[in-house]
């Protein structure tokens, strides 16, 4: 299973801070081969739990081969940590107590056919993407740079593997151009690799230009 490897390498590319437990030697390694920093256990008890110090609020993903290993995983953070943002991949048993708020179920198949859409509707731009750019993400920034306040877009040095595509200001949300001045506040929609995606939050936050 390459998801949850390839989600710490995106978790990392966002400059986000996260914690891996890989239950498994074998998951472990593959984590530490692709230079990520793993925490290896078997099992994850109320000790471990408050050890780590995870907040209840604290996004929790789960990921297992296994759905009754999964389900009993989601069970145990619900019912004994208290545990209220979990995401996981949606199956049946999970489904059928999917009203409860603090979870949030992903439709494997949906995220999967989304992409297969992209691929067949988009084909040029697709390939283009993971051919040029690599891996690739978005990414919104408040703009809070004092010296970047009423600058136009055009003034800015940007990424080349990056871009910034859109712009919202208060409740206007709108596609930027070359005059489009940016205030403090604004929050951008970026999208870029890692490279790019730090040059974006250098540039709209408190790193002057």
């Amino acid at each position: 299973m390459r998801t949850p490897w390839m989600l710490a390498e995106r978790m990392k590319m966002h400059g986000l801070d996260y914690l891996v437990i890989a239950t498994n030697l074998k998951s472990h390694k593959i984590f530490e081969s692709r230079g990520l920093e793993p925490m290896h256990s078997e099992f994850v008890g109320s000790k471990l739990y408050e050890k780590l110090g995870i907040k209840s609020f604290n996004p929790v993903v789960i990921l297992n081969d296994l759905d009754s290993n999964k389900t009993e995983m989601v069970r145990r953070f619900k019912q004994n940590f208290k545990h209220d943002n979990i995401v996981t991949l949606s199956n049946r048993k999970l489904e059928n107590g999917s009203g409860d708020s603090g979870l949030k179920l992903v439709d494997r198949q949906a995220a999967l056919a989304e992409t297969l859409e992209a691929v067949v509707v988009r084909p040029h731009l697709f390939q283009s993407i993971n051919a040029d750019f690599g891996a690739l993400a978005l990414e919104e920034i408040t703009m809070t740079n004092q010296e970047a306040d009423r600058k136009r877009v055009r003034d800015f040095a940007f990424h080349p593997s990056g871009s910034l595509i859109m712009l919202r200001r208060n409740k206007e949300i709108f596609i930027p151009h070359g005059d489009t001045h940016l205030l403090l506040g604004d929050i951008v929609t970026v999208i870029g690799n890692a490279e790019a995606l730090q040059d974006f939050r250098l540039t709209g936050s408190k790193c002057p230009f």
